[in-house]
């Protein structure tokens, strides 16, 4: 008899045994294909997602603490020959009127219809574009249980002026809060899952028109995201396009006339000068930099008077003495005769450094005086105090409110006199290199720079403008394609994930499988003595019980394969319908590569 009609009377003599190694192969098998599937699918369905969140977008610029000119878009589109878009992407709250339900993570974008052409539809979710009205998207919907008709509070944050841990930030309100119809729901094709983040579960998306956004938060025409479509070359490419549309608004930078000849003055809404805006500046001939900063004591023989400006100039190229030391300082007449201090004396000035921690902490520094000058001609120049939020627009001293605590009460009625007299006129001056050295911080070093009057506004704004780099103002484009391309390639391979997860289920399966097995051959003893007195040899007879032993393994192995994609499918319907919390709105389908 042949060797495989022996094998296949075995498997029908024995099939009792055989069906239990069969079971345990098929379910070591189910669990095997079952793992790898789910991670096949699993995988596969964050590529999807991936594409989702970013649509048909290309290059995205985002700086959360940044704002740009709106119109910066249209004029990189124009460069490019592709679609650009801007945006004002916030962080926020949202919630339902009564407090029932509340998102503390919310994502709040201003867009136009513009935005939306680049979704995955190319369309905008319905209702998009009322006046009043807000979209939602699957996630926010289902958190906090609304739907079209419903009303939303949100609590949006607003793009600070200035950095909110600088120690000249303004202590104005830093969120706007408005309540608003709910107008549509916007699903993964109309951008509903939209995000820069690559992994990460989906978020809760809040959609309003830009300009809607724009007027809550009082920043008309701004945006702190530029979206650039597919078609664009590369990164290189985007970024060229970016330098040459780039202008001195899109940096938060303005140049000021000062009037009487004074020439220009170059300014920043965050008050400090970025370091790169400051270097590019000084580079221009005849430009001078300047350092202000609000004091909170000038103190001399045991006379104090509090919240002071004090400006620190170079020297040689201002009304200062030409050899003026870093240990010396200049006073005006009002704060000598305050004081009762004249050239020789030692003043202290006490001031705000940022410290550790981002926290404010008080220093102080001793000066000689070297001469006292009247408040008139360049002494008596208010415009060397930049726009400081809180401080500079305020009538009464007793409304400043610059971003850290002051003790109001201090203010003397001789103090809010030189106020309504002179505004932010500096009562004393130091040299620029003594300024920064005690108030240089990593935002930058200097509060202006100034320009000669003979120079043109339009010469000054072309210099800068060819010197600032875009990147350093937020303005990075970074490919998402890529970036997600990136992820999917260095990410988690779920499938030996899961199959470590089911590890012990397999082992056990197997082990389980080895015991029938020898159970198996124990029971057939007297067969093995009858094969060898026929002939035999032990070589024989073991390759004749792994072919047997090969067939019900093979057969265990696609009855579980079949079995493995049926848990796969289980699985993947559950972690869409009762495990939803854990998967989100990930929309998951059984997909299996080859190698599973």
């Amino acid at each position: 008899m042949k060797r495989p009609r022996l094998v296949l009377r075995g498997l029908v003599f024995f099939h009792r045994t055989h069906l239990g190694a069969l079971g345990t192969a098929a379910l070591a098998a189910a669990v095997v294909v079952a793992a790898l599937a789910v991670g096949d699918s699993v995988r596969s369905g964050l590529g999807d997602f991936a594409k989702a969140r970013t649509g048909r977008v290309r290059f995205a610029a985002h700086a959360p603490d940044r704002l740009w000119r709106e119109a910066l878009a249209s004029d990189v589109g124009g460069e490019l020959d592709v679609p650009v878009t801007s945006a004002l992407l916030l962080a926020g709250t949202a919630s339902r009127p009564d407090g029932t339900a509340r998102i503390a993570n919310a994502q709040v974008l201003g867009v136009s219809e513009a935005f939306f052409a680049l979704s995955p539809s190319g369309r905008s979710p319905p209702g998009f574009g009322s006046e009043d009205g807000v979209v939602v998207n699957e996630v926010a919907a289902s958190r906090l249980g609304i739907g079209t008709g419903d009303r939303l509070v949100l609590r949006v944050e607003k793009p600070a002026a200035t950095p909110r841990d600088s120690p000249l930030s303004s202590g104005a309100e830093s969120t706007a809060t408005f309540t608003a119809p709910v107008v549509g729901v916007a699903d993964a094709r109309e951008f509903g899952a939209f995000s820069l983040r690559v992994g990460g579960l989906p978020p809760a998306n809040v959609y309003l028109p830009l300009s809607g956004l724009q007027a809550a938060v009082s920043e008309p025409g701004r945006a702190n995201a530029l979206f650039v479509g597919s078609g664009a070359e590369d990164a290189e490419a985007v970024s060229r396009a970016l330098g040459r549309c780039f202008r001195l608004a899109d940096a938060g930078l303005s140049l000021r006339w000062l009037g009487g000849g004074r020439g220009w003055q170059l300014e920043s809404r965050r008050v400090i000068l970025d370091p790169p805006a400051a270097a590019a500046a000084r580079k221009t001939e005849g430009a001078v930099g300047v350092l202000t900063w609000l004091v909170n004591d000038i103190e001399a023989h045991g006379r104090r008077t509090p919240y002071s400006i004090v400006a620190a100039l170079p020297p040689r190229e201002t009304f200062l003495p030409d050899d003026l030391a870093s240990g010396e300082i200049v006073i005006n007449t009002w704060l000598a005769e305050d004081l009762g201090a004249g050239p020789g004396d030692e003043v202290v000035l006490t001031y705000f450094v940022l410290g550790e921690s981002r926290r404010l902490e008080e220093e102080s520094a001793t000066f000689e005086v070297r001469e006292v000058v009247p408040i008139e001609g360049p002494a008596a120049d208010r415009d060397l105090v930049p726009v400081l939020p809180g401080l500079t627009g305020t009538e009464d001293c007793r409304d400043w409110d610059p971003g850290f605590d002051l003790e109001l009460g201090r203010i003397r009625e001789k103090d809010e006199a030189y106020w309504d007299e002179h505004r932010g006129t500096p009562k004393a001056f130091l040299s620029l290199a003594a300024g920064r050295e005690l108030w240089g911080n990593r935002f930058g070093s200097l509060t202006a720079v100034r320009f000669p009057a003979k120079r043109s506004k339009p010469a000054i704004e072309e210099g800068l403008e060819a010197r600032l780099d875009p990147g350093a103002f937020g303005l990075m484009p970074v490919d998402l394609e890529e970036t997600a391309a990136r992820a999917r390639r260095e990410g988690m391979d779920f499938g030996t994930l899961f199959l470590g997860f089911s590890g012990l289920l397999v082992a056990a399966a197997l082990l389980l499988m080895g015991l029938v097995t020898a159970l198996n051959v124990e029971m057939r003893r007297e067969e093995i003595g009858t094969l060898r007195a026929l002939g035999f040899t032990d070589g024989r007879t073991r390759r004749l019980f792994a072919a047997e032993h090969a067939v019900v393994a093979l057969l265990g192995g696609i009855l579980g394969a079949g079995l493995g994609l049926v848990l796969a499918a289980a699985a993947l319907s559950a972690l869409s319908t009762v495990w939803s919390d854990v998967a989100g709105s990930l929309a998951l389908s059984v997909v299996v590569r080859p190698g599973t």
